[in-house]
């Protein structure tokens, strides 16, 4: 997922053309949403099933335990789980052909920034 530039020292090396590159990235990017949307639904379905009243705590980094102010790592991992998958569908969504052809600078605005906080978020999660 590699940035795609017309003149790119990656595609001069590979010998591969810009639009073949595109083809990649785009079948690259919708695999790495698609394994994202199925991570987090399997992970919200198993919380449910072991108890919906704990979901707050095993979501949101809040308090929980015995102790006041106890940390809650769980909570804080998967937050930021949630906030790389709100990035990542937002970079789905203005992906899609539709929007990318018909408002190509807020596409390609929106496909930077999420893009970002997508990687950055997932890799912290």
């Amino acid at each position: 997922l590699l940035t795609i530039g017309r003149r790119s020292a990656w595609l001069e090396k590979a010998g591969a053309s810009y639009s073949s590159a595109v083809s990649v990235h785009r079948i690259a990017g919708w695999w790495c949403v698609a394994q994202a949307v199925l991570h987090s639904a399997l992970f919200v379905w198993y919380y449910v099933d072991e108890g919906p009243a704990d979901l707050d705590w095993k979501l949101l980094p809040v308090p929980h335990g015995s102790g006041r102010y106890k940390f809650n790592a769980l909570g804080l991992v998967n937050f930021i789980g949630v906030l790389s998958m709100v990035a990542g569908l937002v970079l789905a969504v203005f992906s899609t052909e539709r929007v990318r052809r018909s408002r190509f600078g807020t596409f390609y605005r929106t496909h930077v920034m999420t893009s970002f906080f997508f990687v950055v978020l997932g890799s912290l999660h």
